[in-house]
């Protein structure tokens, strides 16, 4: 269960004035992350925070044209690069 949020005291709201409370906030924006933010925010009520690391890509075809997701492997901008030990039951191949 999470726990609540403390409340803000009037100094740290007038130090940040557009600071915004949320709900819930949920780290990383893969499958799992955006499938409870979406079930989340079906009650209207409630506000989600879903946060991602990396740059903001929204106009980006590099992201969004589904024919260029190969350009982006081993690309430090748009790539981790983390790879698997070799599997050793499945042809000693390396998953990314």
């Amino acid at each position: 269960m999470a726990a609540a949020a403390p409340e803000l005291d009037a100094s740290t709201q007038r130090s940040f004035p557009r600071l915004k409370r949320y709900d819930y906030i949920i780290a990383g924006g893969g499958t799992a992350g955006l499938v409870l933010a979406a079930r989340l925010s079906e009650n209207s009520k409630k506000s989600i925070l879903v946060v991602e690391a990396g740059g903001n890509r929204i106009d980006d075809d590099n992201i969004n044209v589904p024919g260029f997701m190969g350009k982006l492997w081993g690309d430090p901008n748009y790539d981790w690069n983390f790879w698997t030990e070799p599997q050793v039951r499945r042809i000693k191949f390396t998953l990314t």
